[in-house]
């Protein structure tokens, strides 16, 4: 988990947020299915009994509270810990933003070594009283957090001081099956100003296997809004070679076609055909999809690609397959045109799951 990095500074790998990990520390806030229940006559579903608050001593009260805090960018540095012997303290994002967890086990009084924790947006954490943390960590931008925590009359915050700093340098962490963990939100602050390399990364999936799009654009950072870098990515396209564009277009995977079978698919392919239901075709389905995919690409040159949150509507397997018959009408050019037309769709939507203000 630990690395000595040559500048003798101690370097922490970053964990996801997960149960049985963050257990020693505390609780996870989040929309447990075990823990809910319907009421209000069945139109509300409550999350029940999620972490256990502590207020512990004379003269103490629990507090509900709304801490804002200043955005943090990499690398940062980890020099301290605090706890609170008096009670627990729970923080949930209010913002759509990921957030930094740092806590340190206990011996006789004496923090350990930190251990760091990625938390997804939708997820908070209940520090159990007595608990070594670091102060919020807000990644890149200023962010809300609800609060739980008590009011004591007496010291209820001891803070440690380590000789040693510790740093956290990325975010590259793997989920107890291996599995890579991704942030669900990036901030336009830090799209402007991490590095080159770090920032084509990041983009390169907007446009299907094309990052030079990301490439193209760097040169014009900073950017004053996620729209702003939204119509330079795709001035860009409307900009290139038609034998890049073509390629661009051809690029796309056909709708529940063979790379959905293979599992070929990119993680934004998945998530798009499986958001129309194209992962629960049956066989007169399936067989319809593939004959009008073969009638598309022998008239076209290339896959229909067809943006599953639509200009007008969310798409469902039953409209993608009457708008693939629809535009095997149109001319080679307006196709042409449609194809790149819905592309811009895609990117947009990408665009605006990936990048936070």
């Amino acid at each position: 988990m630990l690395e000595k990095t040559a500048d003798a500074l101690i370097e922490l790998a970053v964990q996801p947020l997960e149960k049985n990990r963050f257990a020693p520390f505390g609780d996870i806030i989040y929309a447990d299915p075990s823990h809910m229940r319907f009421i209000n006559n069945g139109t509300t579903k409550r999350y029940h009994d999620l972490c256990q608050v502590e207020a512990y001593g004379k003269n103490t009260s629990v507090l509900i509270n709304i801490f804002r805090s200043n955005g943090f960018s990499l690398p940062i540095n980890i020099n301290m810990v605090e706890r609170h012997p008096y009670g627990s303290q729970a923080f949930f994002p209010l913002d759509k933003r990921p957030f930094l967890v740092v806590v340190a086990e206990d011996n006789a009084g004496t923090p350990q070594t930190p251990q760091a924790f990625l938390a997804q947006p939708r997820q908070g954490i209940n520090y159990r009283a007595n608990t070594w943390h670091h102060p919020l960590l807000t990644l890149y931008k200023t962010a809300d957090f609800l609060v739980i925590d008590c009011k004591k009359q007496e010291n209820n915050l001891e803070e440690y001081f380590y000789n040693t700093t510790y740093r956290i340098a990325n975010l590259n962490c793997y989920r107890s099956d291996a599995q890579p963990m991704k942030i669900e939100t990036i901030s336009l602050d830090y799209l402007n100003t991490t590095s080159a390399k770090c920032f084509c990364s990041i983009l390169s999936g907007i446009f299907e296997h094309s990052p030079w799009v990301a490439k193209r654009i760097l040169s014009k950072r900073p950017f004053e809004s996620i729209e702003a870098l939204y119509y330079n990515m795709v001035a860009e396209v409307a900009a290139s070679s038609e034998d890049e564009k073509l390629t661009l277009i051809r690029a796309h995977p056909e709708l529940a076609g063979k790379a959905a079978q293979k599992g070929a698919l990119t993680t934004e392919s998945i998530h798009e055909q499986k958001e129309a239901g194209l992962d629960t075709l049956n066989e007169e389905e399936f067989s319809e999809f593939h004959k009008l995919n073969k009638a598309y690409k022998k008239r076209f040159g290339f896959p229909c690609i067809i943006a599953a949150r639509g200009f007008e509507k969310i798409h469902n397997k039953h409209s993608i397959l009457a708008n693939i018959r629809e535009r095997l009408q149109n001319t080679q050019d307006e196709e042409n045109r449609e194809a790149l037309r819905q592309i811009a769709r895609i990117a947009e939507l990408r665009l605006k799951d990936l990048v936070g203000e």
